[in-house]
């Protein structure tokens, strides 16, 4: 035997008790330290203006905003919105109370049923092994937990669409016109939470023309439509506003600007996107090894799957979206059920070729699984941003008087919003154009009357501020209370 084939069969024949120890090991570090890392997650911009939506909706019952109340054409009510995120975060506000956490609790939520999802479906229709296998690889994704924990739409697209997927699967194997219909509505739907979702609705269109069922296709696309129409609602019930919003709106037209080249290009710089970022480049490099590795039956035998993929794949690589590796999300559970199934097939000894590459493989789930442990244990017991964050804001409105205004990066709504009018630097960036300076920035504030600026480490590097001499350059406003270990700063107007 040489040494690389018995370095292959150290690694991929362990005793079946060291696997189950393994197993059991990597589920209870996830289950202990992953509600940590949800509650230490520092506040992101999206969740503060998807959050300042869910409030406006609860509240009022339509969506207004402050955060952009200078920003035209945001400064009227908001008719294009992420439908289905904003409609379930107003649900779990209305349980738990309106704030970060309850908001957070939907991706949450999404990511859990997804997991829940994934693992039955493996257990249904491979093995128990390889659904534990997959199960695992997925939670330890540093990508899938991340967006778990965030306030973003991704992880309830990730779980609907997979659950069309899911539902297609067995309507296609059953022949059930219903379970298909089904499977559209699912697609559908998660591109209500946002347009991306519906990858889903093309793949499961193509895959289904490919496989000659073009009247399943017909009638799953049909479903799909009709659940991504609340989406387009806003373009019936106000259609001027939703086009300004769209197509006139400096936060959005550069995506909707999309020339024939786009889809060629996008395609072309997909690599940025599912090689970005260590979170998401250890299942990448996984599941391209797992290729190589696949032998020609197993492409032949699951062509349904692999075309799914592909079209999903493809969809998301040619959509006029940045190449953030958060949109790389829906790949996941398939590069997951991927990967599961060659180191199924290496303990089972049924993959009995490219030796060498086994190794490579099994090397490089060790190196996955050790990013992974250092990962979720820097973000559940260092990394504590968002209650850091929310002490700061409460100590800064603290020494502020309730009801005025005050201009702040978006995130100061958690906990403030009930107590402060609260909006953005977006007005002001978009006036000020290149000429970022203090007195233009005050001018600006004094005009529209706010009382206290609140400036931290985004605006300084924005406006290319330096606040540790105090805020001297400002003269209209003064400090009034410095953090300068945080870098955060709150500046007054006594004259407002």
């Amino acid at each position: 035997m040489t040494i690389v084939q018995h370095a292959t069969k150290t690694i991929t024949h362990w005793p079946p008790r060291l696997r189950m120890i393994l197993g059991a090991a990597m589920g209870l570090i996830f289950v202990v330290f992953f509600p940590l890392a949800f509650l230490n997650r520092t506040i992101m911009i999206d969740e503060a203006w998807i959050g300042e939506q869910v409030k406006a909706l609860l509240d009022h019952g339509t969506i207004v905003t402050n955060l952009f109340r200078d920003f035209p054409p945001l400064d009227q009510q908001i008719v294009v919105t992420h439908k289905l995120l904003v409609w379930l975060g107003v649900v779990s506000s209305a349980i738990f109370g309106w704030g970060l956490y309850s908001l957070r609790l939907v991706s949450a939520l999404a990511g859990i049923v997804t997991a829940c999802m994934f693992y039955l479906h493996l257990r249904r229709t491979e093995s128990q092994r390889m659904a534990t296998i997959g199960l695992l690889l997925l939670l330890w994704t540093p990508l899938f937990w991340e967006m778990m924990r965030i306030y973003r739409p991704e992880m309830l697209v990730t779980c609907l669409g997979f659950a069309g997927y899911v539902v297609l699967h067995h309507a296609r194997s059953r022949s059930d016109t219903w379970l298909v219909l089904l499977a559209g509505l699912l697609s559908g739907l998660s591109g209500s939470a946002h347009p991306a979702g519906m990858a889903f609705a093309a793949a499961g269109f193509i895959a289904l023309l490919l496989d000659g069922r073009l009247r399943y296709a017909i009638i799953f696309v049909t479903a799909a439509l009709l659940g991504f129409a609340p989406y387009l609602s806003g373009f019936v019930t106000d259609n001027a506003l939703a086009m300004r919003q769209i197509f006139h709106n400096d936060t959005m037209s550069a995506m909707v600007k999309y020339p024939w080249w786009s889809p060629i290009v996008n395609l072309l710089e997909e690599h940025k996107r599912i090689f970005r970022q260590p979170m998401v480049i250890g299942i990448s490099v996984m599941f391209i090894l797992s290729l190589f590795l696949a032998g020609r039956s197993e492409f032949k035998q699951r062509k349904f799957f692999w075309i799914y993929l592909t079209t999903l794949f493809l969809c998301g690589a040619v959509l006029p979206f940045p190449k953030i590796t958060r949109y790389m999300l829906p790949l996941v559970p398939f590069f997951a059920i991927a990967c599961a199934r060659i180191i199924d097939g290496m303990i089972a000894g049924t993959i009995r070729h490219h030796r060498a590459l086994q190794v490579i493989f099994a090397a490089w789930i060790a190196l996955f699984l050790c990013y992974n442990a250092y990962a979720l244990a820097f973000a559940a017991l260092i990394d504590k941003q968002a209650p850091l964050e929310i002490r700061t804001h409460c100590t800064f409105a603290e020494n502020m008087v309730k009801g005025t205004l005050v201009m702040a990066p978006p995130k100061f709504i958690f906990p403030e919003i009930d107590s402060f009018t609260i909006q953005s630097y977006w007005g002001a960036h978009a006036t000020a154009g290149p000429t970022r300076t203090c007195q233009f920035l005050e001018d600006y504030a004094a005009k529209l009357g706010v009382r206290y600026l609140i400036i931290d480490q985004e605006v300084m590097r924005d406006w290319h501020f330096d606040m540790r001499d105090g805020g001297t350059g400002f003269k209209r406003y003064h400090s009034l209370k410095m953090l300068p270990e945080l870098e955060c700063y709150l500046l007054v107007n006594d004259s407002l």
